[in-house]
Formats: structure tokens, C-alpha cells, sequence
């Protein structure tokens, strides 16, 4: 199981909010920190909810979820962790969940996301010569457009310098390595999740 696809339900909403991974940076094994629970009531059913609001001490950013008044264990919480879409080719689908956990080491999740585009190439079809060949032709041939062939270089050209990296280069930061993420997943999407749906909708009809 990944480390990001928690069950919920086995979550307690006490001082400190028990995760694998903070899911804004991707910090393994973060403090997360109560700074706030407040309780509320709807109109329609008059139920009451316990929220629970955490900060995490790497981002400082907000995880929230409730709970029912009698027990602390999590109904959901927010934001829900990303996970690579199942339709994905096993290994690339791993690679890209890969990098997603690894938000926190930018470098790697770069080079992580570069390995999610290779494989996604050579399941289609696209084996030979080097990962820039390879991508040059499946636009070529129009499998993926030109706007998609300059993103994916640009994601190969970042994996590269995190391999042989420059006396003078700098790192990458998680912004840079989530931009590259955020570019697998749309190549993903376009290759394989959006055809998988369609082809689920068709064998529905």
C-alpha cells in the first residue's frame, strides 16, 4: 500500500493528527499539530460535527478533518492525499506516486516524474534510442502535441541536471518539482486515464 493511501477511519483526531506524509509537502512522518477544534451543527439534521484543525510544522500548512461528538476517530480529512491513477501502466503509475511522496526531496521527485514519462512512452510503443528521441517522435507521429512534447523535455532536461548536475547549478525547489508532477499527471491523463474512461463509458452503454 502506499504510503499516502491511508484509511481513514483508522485516524484519531487528538493533539497530534497521525500521518504517513503532510499532504501539501510531502514531509514523511510530519508533526502535525493541533491549533483548533471547533464544533458545529447544521439545520437539516441538527448532527453535530467535531472539526479538528492541524498545522504542519515543515509547511505551516492546514490539514483539517471531523469527527462525530462521541468519538474521535476521523469521518474525513482534508486535503485529500494525491494517489496516481490506476488506469496508469504499473510502473509508471509507481514511479508517479513515487514522486508525489517525495515532494519533500525535490531532486528525486524530478527524477521520479522523468521516469513516469519513459514508461509511459515505451508502453505506447516507444522503445528505441534515448528518452529526447522518443519523445520527439510520439509528437511526430501525434500521439502527444507539440505543447506536450516542450513540457516533457523540459521535465527530461530538469531529471538530467539532477543526474549530472553543474558545479554552479542550484537544487530544485518543491514548487519546481510539483510543477513537474502536476505535468506527468496531465501527460497521464491525456495517454491513458481520459481513454480508460471513455472506453468504461462506451462498455457501459
Amino acid at each position: 500500500m502506499s504510503p499516502l493511501n491511508v484509511t481513514v477511519s483508522q485516524k484519531k483526531l487528538i493533539g497530534e493528527l497521525d500521518l504517513e506524509q503532510c499532504p501539501h509537502c510531502g514531509r514523511g512522518k510530519p508533526t502535525l499539530s493541533i491549533i483548533h477544534r471547533q464544533t458545529t451543527s447544521g439545520k437539516i439534521d441538527n448532527q453535530e460535527q467535531v472539526w479538528s484543525f492541524y498545522s504542519c510544522s515543515s509547511c505551516g500548512k492546514v490539514v483539517m478533518g471531523w469527527s462525530m461528538p462521541t468519538d474521535t476517530t476521523a469521518v474525513e480529512i482534508w486535503p485529500k492525499s494525491k494517489e496516481a491513477d490506476e488506469s496508469l501502466p504499473s510502473k509508471a503509475r509507481e514511479y508517479l506516486q513515487q514522486a508525489i511522496n517525495s515532494l519533500a526531496q525535490p531532486s528525486g521527485a524530478i527524477m521520479l516524474a522523468a521516469s513516469s514519462i519513459d514508461d509511459m512512452l515505451r508502453t505506447k510503443g516507444y522503445k528505441d534510442g534515448s528518452l529526447y528521441e522518443r519523445i520527439k517522435t510520439a509528437a511526430t507521429d501525434h500521439l502527444i502535441t507539440e505543447q506536450m512534447k516542450e513540457w516533457a523535455h523540459e521535465v527530461r532536461l530538469q531529471s538530467n541536471e539532477e543526474r549530472h548536475p553543474d558545479e554552479d547549478s542550484e537544487l530544485p525547489t518543491p514548487e519546481e518539482a510539483t510543477e513537474a508532477i502536476n505535468f506527468v499527471e496531465a501527460f497521464a491523463e491525456y495517454l491513458f486515464v481520459l481513454p480508460s474512461k471513455i472506453k468504461r463509458w462506451k462498455e457501459s452503454e
